[in-house]
């Protein structure tokens, strides 16, 4: 009885440690998703997420959505605001922002395969290109199916591209 009340307060296992993804890690990401593991248009869409949210600092919640995508609160195209060398993310809602001002990310252009600047401008036109009803009210990240990037998806598409990167090393 008291080892069942440890096991229910302690938990019966430890957590799996979350490693932050280093430039290193973003690289062999990109090459793996270069090579193409999903679909063109998920690779590329995956690709650039990830570069965003890597420059960005942005947590997995900021640019993905919930099950029902809301544009005044999830990012969508009206977010991005590409200036010469450099795009704005505005941020409406983050978890350190307690009072939903909203923040501007600056994403600048780099001399680097790993652009943001290069990633979120391509992925735009990308976008405005394969739909023909694409509105700038749109979800910023969406999928195959032009639904949006939800958190299940982005893990479940990043655990394969991770498995996929062991397997190239």
């Amino acid at each position: 009885m008291i080892m069942r009340a440890v096991k229910r307060i302690q938990g019966e296992h430890s957590p799996k440690p979350c490693l932050p993804i280093t430039f290193q890690a973003l690289g062999r990401i990109w090459n793996s998703l270069r090579a193409g593991v999903f679909s063109t248009f998920t690779d590329y869409m995956l690709e650039t997420a990830c570069t965003v949210a890597f420059f960005g600092f942005l947590r997995c919640g900021e640019f993905t959505d919930s099950k029902h995508f809301d544009s005044t609160v999830n990012l969508s195209v009206t977010d991005v605001e590409i200036l010469d060398s450099y795009a704005i993310l505005h941020l409406k809602t983050s978890k350190t922002d307690s009072f939903r001002k909203g923040v501007s990310i600056q994403l600048h252009k780099y001399d680097h395969t790993i652009c943001p600047f290069s990633a979120i401008k391509k992925y735009i036109a990308i976008r405005k290109g394969r739909e023909a009803s694409f509105c700038f009210l749109d979800q910023l990240f969406v999928e195959e199916n032009d639904s949006a990037l939800d958190r299940d998806f982005f893990y479940q598409k990043s655990k394969t591209c991770t498995r996929y990167l062991w397997v190239q090393l």
